[in-house]
């Protein structure tokens, strides 16, 4: 009786060689097919396109958030108006994500399960994730998403901090927002997955 064989390369002179994508559609980075999956990809080829969304959203929302903060450091005790502008910018960043998001499929369609929809008074997993991780629930100033982290005390600098401890506080912010990108990047590798609306 003839036995099988498993192939077992003895030595790196035999290893398979790496795996090459071939495609005569457009070109896209590795990492942004690392993000979406495979059949999303190929179905609109729009992969790249909501990763730049998503990155000229939070891009320009770290400009504009970092140019408040130095103008408040410089001000004289205006952090009333920091944190309004800090939400009233939150709100557009959040609507800019809405635009790039809401082309994801499953992003629109509706939560099955009623406690997510009671819990968060919203019917769709776009929506459910923009409230948790970037604006928030209105009142509760400790649930984690940015909106809470950038409006907090351990980020907002007391006015005229400088130096190094300025450098803390900025840092600070630009971690949250950068988390805050990246999390939104994977949510979109969720959506299509259908892992919010079970």
């Amino acid at each position: 009786m003839r036995t099988r064989r498993q192939f077992r390369p003895d030595s790196l002179d035999h290893a398979l060689e790496p795996r090459q994508l071939m495609s005569v559609g457009p070109r896209f980075s590795a990492s942004a097919l690392s993000r979406l999956p495979d059949a999303y990809v190929r179905r609109t080829g729009g992969a790249q396109r909501i990763v730049d969304q998503v990155d000229e959203a939070f891009d320009s929302f770290s400009k504009d958030y970092l140019e408040a903060q130095r103008v408040y450091v410089a001000s004289e005790g205006q952090e009333q108006l920091f944190r309004v502008f800090t939400s009233q910018r939150i709100t557009l960043l959040s609507q800019d994500l809405t635009r790039a998001l809401s082309h994801v499929p499953g992003s629109l369609e509706r939560l099955e399960r009623k406690d997510q929809r009671k819990e968060l008074g919203v019917d769709t997993p776009l929506q459910a994730f923009l409230i948790r991780r970037i604006v928030g629930r209105n009142g509760d100033g400790n649930d984690g998403s940015l909106s809470s982290i950038l409006r907090s005390d351990t980020v907002i600098p007391p006015a005229g901090t400088t130096g190094p401890e300025l450098s803390l506080y900025t840092l600070t912010a630009t971690n949250a927002i950068e988390s805050a990108r990246t999390t939104t990047i994977n949510a979109a590798r969720f959506l299509v997955g259908g892992r919010f609306r079970k």
